[in-house]
């Protein structure tokens, strides 16, 4: 198996191709290996066969942005279902069909994160309370 990138340069989309060699010496012939996106098809030598299944994700830049995009395929239907309804709820389709691409999410270039367990006040707040209980613990003995 490997992920090759389409040759046609209006698709450029990656899928992944699969060969079978079958048991057969001196049976190298020319096979067709076709883009799943768009049908581009070339050809490759092999003494089996190519099997071509499309990527399940890729990027794509659009209005400035860098968008995460999933096709809509039987292997990752339960993965996509919420996707798929926030999809519908955006464009107001019924439904989403096979092989349409589904907007997964959108890369921002930076992000920064509050803080949210701040360590040095949580001990500075505690300090009064344990230097109670170690006083307490030594005038007891």
């Amino acid at each position: 198996m490997r992920i090759e990138r389409c040759s046609n340069k209006d698709c450029n989309r990656p899928f992944e191709v699969s060969e079978y060699k079958l048991q057969m010496p001196g049976t190298k012939e020319r096979e067709d290996i076709s883009c799943p996106h768009c049908g581009y098809t070339y050809t490759q030598i092999s003494n089996g066969f190519f099997r071509m299944r499309s990527g399940n994700a890729w990027f794509i830049r659009k209005d400035g942005k860098v968008i995460l995009m999933a096709e809509n395929i039987k292997e990752n239907a339960s993965a996509l279902t919420r996707f798929k309804r926030a999809e519908r709820q955006r464009t107001g389709a019924k439904s989403i069909k096979r092989g349409q691409e589904i907007p997964i999410a959108v890369l921002v270039p930076r992000v920064t994160l509050k803080r949210r367990f701040d360590f040095d006040g949580t001990v500075r707040r505690a300090m009064p309370q344990l230097a109670q209980s170690i006083n307490r613990y030594l005038n007891r003995n």
